[in-house]
């Protein structure tokens, strides 16, 4: 009998109690509630709740216990994410910052290292200052410059960082990376940026990952020596690693706009395919009790090897916890039901660190695989390929729509754009990545074999130019990566239209083709609205650069930009600003205005070494930006002018002087905004 998208639902009571849960911790982040109230009422509600389970064992009435134990689980949701992110270490640092001269910290994530840089998640256990050492505790983000003799930390190391910690206050230019949303995330606040020469790792880890250091250092090394081609040598790194520190910024534009960026990250789809080619490889023992157990203990121990090779990064965790789940079910017997174990691991992870549901990575990646595990099967039964190589293309397509069709509203509400053709590049690039992990290990265990080592390594990198060659080639296709935006309600709107669509086409719910109908409707009316309110919305913008001025003006659905020089970190933001305003045409004018009037700002651009402006036509400007280093008379400015928005500090201005501006208008409570210290400047 096939199973249906209803019987996925049905045979998962995990993922009623989880969202329940998850719910709660959702629904903590927004109100504070005391923790004894919160937890009283939960200890209250849980022990209603045995009372219910010892009393009724009615069995027409035992769905009672199910349903009574969902509000006790909200409620403790509320009260585990309070109590889990009231340790006020945000309130330690930013206590102590102002007189340190140091921090002791332990490595909790390698995020990313390039060629000079290495970024880290830490955790500060104390602060140096001119009394000594005291105990602290908080998180930061550290960006750590490396020369040749650095040692790279890796998780779990003690670090002394002899720098200044300072606040996570950054604002993206329109369209860009987001620092401070993605920070706080993580429950992080602070950062802190350390040069070569004023860090060191005075204690290596000591966790279970360390096993793995000396393998990853290896195998890193070998592929430099290889004669792997630097790009290709780039995505093996990043595919079996997950390490991306030698891929160019083309390669990951490629993939980006081809939809396929997640087959560079070491995440549930390497674990999925590791865990596959086992459970095929065991499938000849048969289903034996002695079978599945040795079945399940050789795949724990692959999977949690491969964990630790990677880093242990919370993407790899998170897969290898549900499959470990898998596992379990299949040494006691049980039925395997992938939705349920996917909720089980969402608890659990949740439980670990409440903070893990609002960071994007951990929403795609479980979205994703809900998506396949709710839909690939009926996806799969809607036909019925005539051989096996159709099947093997279906089975990609299915998994393929499957995915996301769970992932795309969210990917829609964060980036603003959708690859159009992602289903024919994750038919293909999907396919030979999988070749890709498979050719990739073998070949770490034969490249010093003669011959063999050689023609393995040939393979290889014809298999990843052509990997390379296709993502490149679906990425320039006509209408590749279109902007599109959702706000927060159409983005839960679509979620509620993709389950519609499955109860109709899964299910024959005639409520539910009548219900897509109407909300099809409701979602077009509701883009149109916004749409309209988007084009009389108008807004002044100075980029977040580093050396010269450039500013835009948002008019509707028009971008007009002004700058001096334009190069490729300047059409990049203006690309991405396009993007994310849904700009229909762009004008880019060379040359700075000297009064630019949009909505409610009248900002006046004004130069050192000139003459006072003359305030136009008796209309007072509301911000007064500076823009070239050199003499001011400010105080001057000030009086004559009295900004409403105070001054703006121009990048071009020199650090000696951004600091004297700073400190007089602190001085005088004369709002300002310093484009090189707080980012791109917005109103």
């Amino acid at each position: 009998m096939k199973a249906s998208f209803r019987d996925t639902v049905t045979r998962a009571p995990m993922i009623r109690l989880a969202l329940c849960f998850l719910g709660g911790v959702m629904l903590g982040s927004f109100i504070d509630v005391d923790l004894i109230v919160s937890g009283s009422i939960a200890l209250l509600m849980f022990l209603g709740w045995c009372a219910l389970t010892y009393w009724e064992r009615s069995f027409e009435r035992r769905w009672w216990r199910g349903v009574s134990l969902m509000p006790s689980l909200f409620v403790f949701g509320i009260f585990w994410y309070q109590l889990r992110t009231s340790d006020h270490g945000d309130r330690d640092i930013a206590a102590a910052r102002a007189d340190a001269n140091g921090w002791q910290m332990d490595v909790v994530e390698v995020i990313s290292e390039s060629e000079r840089t290495v970024r880290i998640w830490a955790d500060a256990n104390a602060v140096l200052d001119s009394s000594g050492a005291r105990a602290v505790n908080g998180k930061m983000l550290l960006t750590l410059l490396k020369d040749s003799s650095s040692i790279i930390p890796s998780v779990g190391d003690d670090l002394l960082v002899l720098a200044r910690a300072d606040t996570i206050e950054r604002v993206a230019d329109p369209g860009g990376f987001d620092q401070r949303t993605w920070a706080a995330s993580y429950g992080v606040y602070h950062q802190c940026f350390a040069p070569a020469g004023k860090w060191r790792v005075y204690k290596k880890q000591g966790g279970w990952t360390a096993m793995f250091e000396g393998s990853r250092q290896r195998i890193t090394q070998w592929l430099r020596n290889s004669s792997l081609g630097a790009r290709e040598r780039g995505m093996v790194k990043a595919i079996l690693l997950g390490i991306r520190d030698e891929l160019d910024t083309d390669q990951k534009s490629a993939f980006v706009r081809s939809g396929t960026m997640h087959v560079l990250a070491v995440s549930g789809s390497h674990v999925a395919l590791i865990y596959g080619v086992l459970l095929f490889g065991f499938s000849r023992f048969g289903e034996t009790r002695k079978a599945r157990l040795i079945r399940s203990l050789v795949i724990l121990l692959v999977l949690w090897f491969y964990a630790g090779l990677t880093g242990a990064t919370p993407s790899v965790l998170r897969a290898t916890v549900t499959f470990t789940l898998f596992c379990f079910s299949d040494m006691i017997g049980r039925r395997t039901e992938p939705v349920n174990s996917l909720a089980s691991a969402a608890f659990l992870l949740v439980l670990w660190d409440p903070l893990m549901i609002w960071q994007l990575s951990f929403q795609l990646s479980f979205l994703a695989v809900l998506g396949i595990a709710m839909f690939y099967t009926p996806l799969m039964n809607l036909w019925a390929p005539p051989n096996v190589v159709f099947r093997y293309f279906w089975s990609l397509f299915s998994v393929s729509l499957a995915a996301q069709s769970f992932t795309t509203p969210l990917a829609l509400y964060a980036f603003k754009a959708f690859p159009v053709w992602f289903l024919p590049a994750n038919l293909i690039i999907v396919g030979l990545v999988a070749l890709g992990v498979y050719g990739g290990a073998v070949l770490l265990l034969v490249h010093r074999v003669p011959f063999l080592g050689e023609w393995i390594t040939w393979l290889m990198q014809g298999l990843l130019k052509a990997i390379g060659v296709i993502s490149d080639g679906f990425a320039h296709l006509p209408g590749a990566y279109p902007a599109v935006r959702i706000d927060a309600w159409q983005c839960a709107g679509s979620y509620l239209l993709v389950m519609l669509v499955a109860g109709w086409f899964f299910e024959r719910w005639h409520w539910a083709r009548t219900g897509t109908i109407a909300l099809i409707i409701a979602l077009l009316i509701s883009w149109g609205w916004n749409a309209h309110d988007r084009n009389s919305e108008q807004r002044f913008v100075i980029y977040d650069e580093r050396d010269h001025l450039a500013c835009a003006v948002e008019s509707g659905r028009t971008l007009t930009v002004f700058v001096d020089t334009v190069d490729q970190w300047t059409s990049r933001k203006i690309t991405q600003h396009q993007r994310s305003m849904g700009a229909v045409s762009v004008d880019t004018v060379h040359g700075i205005p000297l009064r630019v009037k949009v909505g409610k700002v009248d900002a006046m651009i004004i130069e050192a070494n000139t003459l006072l402006p003359d305030s136009g036509s008796g209309a007072i400007p509301t911000v007064l930006v500076l823009s070239t280093e050199g003499r001011y008379d400010i105080a001057l400015l000030n009086e004559r002018f009295h900004p409403a928005d105070g001054f703006v500090l121009g990048p071009a201005i020199k650090a000696k002087s951004r600091a004297f501006f700073r400190r007089w208008c602190r001085e005088r409570e004369v709002p300002f905004h310093d484009v090189r210290l707080s980012g791109a400047y917005v109103r």
